[in-house]
């Protein structure tokens, strides 16, 4: 009986290069949504900084629940 092939765990820069696709994206996100802020609510620039900063903040919270 042929034995099946085991998985391969993905590599280190594969784990690397999606957490910082995860990273950059999240921070992307949360400054659209400021800038959206901005835009639609007339709080130029600080929208844009509220957003950057929550992006950071979410960004931490996310690294700190990795185990």
């Amino acid at each position: 009986m042929p034995s099946t092939p085991k998985r391969k765990s993905p590599s280190d820069w594969r784990l690397a290069a999606g957490l910082g696709v995860e990273i950059v994206s999240t921070i992307l996100l949360w400054m659209a949504v400021g800038y959206l802020a901005d835009k639609y609510v007339g709080i130029h620039p600080y929208g844009l900084l509220g957003g950057g900063l929550l992006g950071v903040g979410h960004v931490v919270w996310r690294l700190s629940r990795i185990r």
